[in-house]
C-alpha cells in the first residue's frame, strides 16, 4: 500500500513541479520584459524632461540670471525667488523632498544636478506646498514655468551642491 502511494506521489508530483517551474518562469520573464521596458520609459522621460528644461523657447531672463559659468542669480532673481513667488520660503520647508529628487538620479557632476535641480522644481509642482508658487503664475500670465524652474534650479543647485561638497566637476 505505501508502494503504490509513493507511485502515485511520484507520477502526480514530478509533473506537478515540472509545470510549476515552467509556470515560474515564464513569470520571472515577465519581470525581465517589464524591467526592460521600464528602463526604456525612464529614458523617454528623461529626453521629455531634458526638453523642457532646456528649450529654446525659454527666455532667458537676465534681470534674474547672469550668465557667468554658472549661471548665478541676480540681485533682482533672488528678490524673485524670496519676495516675489516665495520659493526659498517653499524650498526651506521642503528641501528634503528636492534632495530626494536630486539623489533618486544620483549626479556625478554638478552640471547634472544644475539639470537634475530645474526637473526637480518642474516634479514636485503638484504637491500642497506649491500653490502660492501656482497661484503667482496664474496672475502673472506673463511668467512662464520653464524660465521659473530655471530660477528656481539655479538656487536650489547652489543649495544641492553646498550640501554635498564631494561634487566637485
Amino acid at each position: 500500500m505505501f508502494d503504490t502511494a509513493l507511485k502515485i506521489v511520484t507520477l502526480i508530483g514530478i509533473p506537478a513541479m515540472v509545470i510549476a517551474l515552467i509556470f515560474i518562469g515564464r513569470k520571472l520573464q515577465i519581470l525581465d520584459t517589464l524591467e526592460k521596458t521600464m528602463r526604456k520609459v525612464k529614458h523617454n522621460i528623461q529626453i521629455v524632461c531634458n526638453s523642457l528644461t532646456e528649450s529654446p523657447d525659454i527666455n532667458f531672463d537676465h534681470g534674474r540670471l547672469e550668465s557667468f559659468s554658472p549661471l548665478k542669480l541676480t540681485e533682482g532673481g533672488m528678490k524673485y525667488l524670496k519676495e516675489d513667488i516665495k520659493f526659498v520660503e517653499v524650498f526651506q520647508g521642503n528641501k528634503e523632498d528636492f534632495f530626494d529628487f536630486i539623489d533618486s538620479e544620483e549626479p556625478k557632476t554638478k552640471f547634472e544636478v544644475e539639470q537634475l535641480s530645474s526637473k526637480a522644481t518642474l516634479f514636485l509642482l503638484n504637491k500642497e506646498y506649491f500653490k502660492p508658487i501656482k497661484v503667482y503664475l496664474y496672475n502673472n500670465p506673463n511668467e512662464n514655468l520653464q524660465s521659473l524652474a530655471q530660477v528656481a534650479g539655479v538656487y536650489v543647485r547652489d543649495r544641492y551642491l553646498e550640501a554635498h561638497p564631494e561634487i566637485k566637476e
